[in-house]
């Protein structure tokens, strides 16, 4: 078996741990391949890439970009990428300039119905790219806000939940939708980049698809555009799931990638097969 981890954030998107702490992370867990896969954004590949190197951890530079295939939300991970590509940079920053403009709609929005937010305190706690964690925590910040979740709507929870109670979904309070970025132009755009398109977490309960049938017309299309793996292997994939996705992945010619989505733990890394291990180095020796 190999620890690697292939899905991971940093301070540069919604993950609450720097870079140079996420490469210490990984060196101390002994993980043997690395990707930091920020959301639409690459700001933190160089560092990332130089502190890698000096640790002699096995490093790859990715993304994390969020999409839409036939009104679902899907997210797509660009391993292997030329990072200063010209046409990926252009197009991530206008996905950074679409969560300013989401963000600030936010703010407005729950400020009109009495919570103490302003669109200055969310950027400062981003720090980088704006998501809606970072909104979140603003608002869980305030005493007076917390109040006001209590006695208004019966809140009590904590950050992710407030996000899946008011944020995730069309009709909730501070619901905002994201512009449409198709899901084959994206995977095209990592293609040109140099880099190896994935579909992210596909059967996560709070993500994506819900039924075997919706995944799989799915990936029969995704693939011959040139969709070129499957997070197969993830900690909330039972071994049902697992081996249900492994059986996809080899149908539609599909390497399997496994990572966490790790964005506040400091333990990095799953165990994959040597097999598999293999087999992403393969796919990814263009690598250096």
């Amino acid at each position: 078996m190999a620890l690697i981890d292939l899905h991971i954030h940093s301070t540069h998107s919604d993950g609450i741990f720097t870079v140079a702490e996420r490469v210490r992370q990984a060196k101390r867990r002994g993980v043997a391949l690395l990707a930091l896969t920020d959301h639409d954004t690459v700001r933190g590949i160089p560092e990332f890439l130089r502190l890698a190197r000096a640790a002699k951890l096995r490093a790859v530079p990715g993304v994390e970009i969020s999409t839409n295939y036939q009104g679902k939300g899907l997210h797509i991970l660009g391993y292997g990428i030329r990072h200063r590509d010209p046409a990926l940079v252009s197009f991530l920053r206008a996905q950074s300039e679409d969560r300013i403009r989401r963000a600030r709609e936010a703010v407005r929005l729950l400020s009109a119905h009495g919570f103490r937010i302003s669109f200055a305190a969310v950027r400062a706690e981003a720090g980088g790219n704006i998501g809606k964690p970072h909104i979140a925590k603003v608002i869980l910040a305030s005493r007076e806000n917390r109040r006001l979740l209590r006695e208004r709507f019966g809140f009590t929870g904590g950050w992710s939940a407030l996000i899946d109670r008011f944020f995730d979904r069309a009709g909730q309070l501070g619901y905002i939708p994201r512009k449409k970025v198709d899901t084959i132009r994206v995977i095209r755009l990592v293609r040109r980049a140099g880099g190896v398109p994935v579909l992210a977490h596909p059967m996560h309960p709070m993500h994506d698809y819900k039924s075997e049938a919706e995944l799989v017309a799915s990936l029969r299309v995704l693939s011959r555009a040139g969709l070129a793996g499957l997070e197969a292997i993830t900690p909330w994939t039972d071994a049902r799931a697992k081996r249900h996705l492994l059986r996809l992945a080899e149908k539609f010619g599909l390497i399997v990638t496994a990572g966490t989505d790790n964005h506040e733990d400091k333990k990095l890394g799953i165990s994959v097969s040597k097999k598999i291990y293999a087999q992403l180095l393969q796919a990814l020796k263009h690598v250096r």
